[in-house]
């Protein structure tokens, strides 16, 4: 059974995503207040949850004793003010630097734009897809604005790319990687419908993915996060809402043959359902068959965030492409998996710092740590907690038998 804390933290979440109040007259205690705030932060959406607590303190609805709003508040507005500069930088950058490789926005600002304030809705990084031929001059740009950059290897689809002002790009040629591309999803292109281009509230205008490719590249996104252990709240609820926002727009018929070729079809009719159960988004058909579904997919997630995606991710990552590698192409996975890691051993074990922002942020700053940092990570490789567990001790792999995907 989902906590109390959890299931308020997804509804004050979802009256966030629209700018509402929850219904009701409920008042909030500090001892509620305090597990919603832990919670909301590990799954990424706290600026999104202040925002409607700031709201039900005005209309009253929070227990007196809570006395952290003042510093909560100052906190995200930093952080906004932060964002919002970075933000700016990153639209010059690619508005003038760019332009010419007509990069395609992926996930980033075009969900934020949905939301009812865009701004606490922050990302990490700019995801960006672009032409192969143009990859060697787009990473050159970042060179010559003094930043910094991790070459695609030649088995990943994405270069990482830091920005002295704009901050951290990921320049994908792609959507997938190789080994997700050709095991998961047996090659199948679902991105040739026309390119859209959208004005956000901000202003600046972006190319964007078809809407109904769209529409499949967030459910795919969340079941890739979902089977590797990372997903959370805030990429679950980012697919949700697209779905909710362009309804009338995506072409369904088209969504649900793509689910039913790949065998994603009760990820993708839970992560619905949980849409209207939990998120309060009544326009997305889903079925009840899918309840006891959505509770144990929240879990897991619920499970991921809390336990720092540690323990089971790469063994239920490597059942999951064993079982669609062996299905599709009838040959050994390991054997694949050799090859197809053969060359890339000595950029794991000793990555550039690019690589390494996201895990190591104080390189942002201290490049000089790096070589500390790789002996760091090789010492709790060999010595840390193991991150495989054998596949038989492996909870999560019933869960995603019950979702149809082994």
């Amino acid at each position: 059974m989902l906590s109390k804390a959890y299931c308020d933290t997804i509804r004050l979440y979802a009256s966030g995503m629209k700018g509402i109040l929850p219904a009701g007259d409920r008042i909030y205690s500090k001892e509620e207040i305090v597990e919603i705030e832990k919670i909301a932060r590990r799954q990424g959406v706290w600026t999104v949850v202040f925002a409607v607590l700031k709201k039900l303190s005005e209309a009253g609805r929070l227990a007196p004793e809570i006395t952290e709003l003042p510093r909560w508040q100052m906190e995200i507005q930093l952080k906004v003010m932060e964002y919002t500069l970075r933000q700016e930088a990153m639209y010059r950058f690619v508005e003038e630097e760019l332009s010419f490789a007509n990069p395609i926005t992926l996930k980033g600002d075009l969900i934020s734009d949905l939301y009812a304030n865009p701004e606490l809705r922050m990302s990490g990084d700019t995801d960006l897809l672009i032409d192969p031929k143009d990859e060697e001059a787009v990473l050159k740009k970042f060179q010559k604005a003094g930043g910094d950059y991790m070459p695609r290897g030649e088995i990943n689809n994405q270069a990482v790319c830091v920005h002295p002002k704009a901050g951290k790009f990921e320049i994908h040629i792609s959507l997938d990687t190789k080994e997700v591309t050709e095991v998961w999803y047996d090659n199948l292109d679902f991105g040739a419908e026309e390119k859209q281009r959208i004005t956000l509230k901000n202003g600046h205008t972006v190319m964007a993915l078809g809407v109904t490719d769209s529409a499949i590249n967030m459910v795919l996104h969340v079941l890739k996060h979902l089977i590797s252990g990372i997903a959370h709240l805030k990429m679950l609820g980012d697919a949700i809402l697209y779905l909710s926002h362009y309804a009338d727009r995506i072409d369904f018929s088209r969504v649900d043959a793509v689910m039913a070729q790949l065998g994603y079809v009760s990820v993708y009719e839970t992560i619905k359902r949980i849409g209207v159960l939990y998120f309060g988004f009544s326009n997305l058909t889903s079925s009840a068959d899918y309840d006891q579904l959505t509770e144990k997919f929240l879990k897991d997630i619920e499970f991921c965030a809390e336990n720092g995606f540690a323990e089971e991710k790469l063994t239920a990552y490597n059942e999951y492409s064993k079982a669609k590698y062996e299905s599709y192409h009838k040959k050994n996975y390991t054997e694949y998996k050799k090859e197809l890691t053969r060359r890339t051993r000595m950029e794991r074990l000793f990555p550039k710092k690019t690589v390494l922002y996201g895990e190591y942020p104080i390189l942002m700053k201290q490049g000089w740590l790096l070589p500390f940092i790789w002996i760091v990570r090789i010492f709790r490789k060999m010595f840390g907690k193991k991150t495989v567990l054998p596949a038989e001790q492996n909870p999560r792999l019933k869960l995603m038998k019950e979702l149809g995907l082994l």
